[in-house]
């Protein structure tokens, strides 16, 4: 469920969901342009609790994935930025973006010209448009978080690109 696709730099799908049976983040990445080769690798990238749902995913520079979901046990944005390919390393940086407090939140990612994250998602009890922009890749340091429209809770399925 919850499907984010992009293609990495050989034309190879790249695909991060939400298992619903197990309630995890994980990433498949394809090792041919239809995915019918074999072997693909398929990894759970977070399993702390409920998260994956509403993930967003980016390859950065070098082609590791950069993925933001909902955490539903923390009422969280979260981001991954994986540290090769295949977020196979067992390390990858995870961290908790925003809490919303909500029962969900749509999510979209994008990396800015320096690539560092720049996430778009349901804000929260009193809804509206949440805009986050980390200042680094990994969204460990500081980061800027505004709330964009507060008006409606039209804007519950936010997309970047």
């Amino acid at each position: 469920m919850f499907t984010s696709l992009v293609l990495d730099a050989s034309g190879d799908p790249v695909i991060s969901y939400y298992d619903n049976i197990n309630h995890d983040l994980k990433l498949a990445h394809c090792y041919d342009p239809n995915c019918t080769g074999g072997g693909e690798s398929i990894v759970v990238v977070d399993n702390n609790g409920s998260v994956g749902r509403y993930s967003s995913l980016a390859l950065d520079a070098i082609g590791q994935p950069v993925i933001s979901y909902w955490d539903n046990i923390n009422k969280s944005v979260k981001l991954v930025h994986c540290n090769d390919p295949n977020c196979s390393g067992g390390n990858e940086s995870i961290v908790t973006v925003d809490i919303t407090q909500d029962s969900f939140s749509y999510i979209s990612l994008a990396l800015d010209a320096s690539g560092n994250p720049v996430i778009s998602y349901f804000g929260g009890i009193n809804g509206g448009l949440k805009l986050a922009h980390c200042n680094d890749a990994n969204c460990i340091g500081s980061r800027t978080i505004i709330m964009v429209d507060s008006s409606s809770n039209n804007a519950s399925v936010s997309s970047a690109s």
